[in-house]
């Protein structure tokens, strides 16, 4: 429940209707409307807070921390990279920066599962996946990407989503922590970028001449 008590607010609110002849153009909105406007943009948008109360990299030990909503965040940052490397068209750009800046929401109510724990326990992986699906539906309808999994703005996102991995854990070592699951990861996470590269390479033009 949000700080808005927003079922009173429901209850009790004047639904005034804006009619045109009222106003000088046909895109004015009065104070009344805009309070209206305003408590629903409240109530769609309070629950995204929860994102900067979950952290990534559970049960690793890191110097630095990272949440979701600086993940997120940072995905759609290096979705912009990827554009100005790659010819991708406008409308898969949209895709898939639409899905970048929500694309672990789910989390907020399942937590962060490490990777290894998906490849060791594949049950896990499946329950979660569902209920993952459960959170879209329930929590966040308004946010559900319509993106299909191995499309070329999903494989955008994935490579995005790996960006920030490498770069996460790359500033890691630099700040000093060799450890071994680090600088495997760091190792792992290149390859399987470089991988995906060449996946999207063979669907879009790259601007870059690379001999």
């Amino acid at each position: 429940m949000t700080f808005i008590d927003f079922e009173n607010y429901k209850n009790n609110r004047y639904d005034h209707q804006v009619k045109s002849e009222d106003f000088d153009n046909d895109h004015a909105i009065d104070k009344m409307t805009a309070v209206s406007l305003r408590y629903e943009l409240e109530e769609r948008t309070f629950d995204l807070l929860d994102q900067d109360y979950v952290h990534r990299w559970n049960g690793r030990h890191m110097i630095k921390s990272q949440n979701l909503a600086e993940h997120q965040a940072h995905t759609a940052q290096y979705l912009i990279a990827l554009f100005s490397v790659f010819k991708v068209p406008e409308d898969i750009q949209l895709e898939a920066l639409k899905r970048a800046v929500v694309h672990d929401l789910p989390e907020t109510e399942l937590c962060d599962i490490p990777y290894p724990v998906h490849v060791k326990y594949p049950e896990i992986s499946e329950a979660y996946d569902k209920a993952e699906r459960d959170v879209w539906h329930d929590k966040y309808p308004l946010y559900r990407s319509n993106v299909e999994k191995g499309s070329t703005a999903w494989l955008l996102v994935k490579i995005a989503d790996r960006l920030d991995r490498i770069n996460f854990l790359y500033d890691e070592t630099q700040l000093g922590n060799d450890s071994d699951y680090v600088v495997q990861s760091l190792s792992d996470e290149r390859d399987a970028v470089e991988d995906l590269i060449v996946e999207l390479g063979d669907r879009l033009e790259t601007y870059l001449l690379i001999p």
